[in-house]
């Protein structure tokens, strides 16, 4: 977890259910603020319900280089 914050959370057990079952994600500002857009948009992409969309492992393997070489 980038951030320790759940991005399907809600205020409730029933909200979050509803937040995973509708893909209702959210990514507040202040506990994103030093996550970068590409991590995020990542994320989303991990989450989608399409799973032609969903980004595969070589992806995966691409964007983890890539943070890595970014430190």
């Amino acid at each position: 977890m980038l951030t320790g914050c759940a991005p399907f959370a809600g205020n409730s057990k029933q909200e979050t259910m509803l937040n995973i079952s509708q893909v209702d994600l959210d990514f507040p500002d202040d506990m994103f603020a030093s996550i970068s857009t590409d991590a995020v948009d990542f994320i989303r992409g991990l989450l989608t319900k399409n799973t032609k969309l969903v980004p595969s492992y070589y992806s995966f393997m691409r964007f983890a280089r890539y943070i890595v070489l970014q430190y």
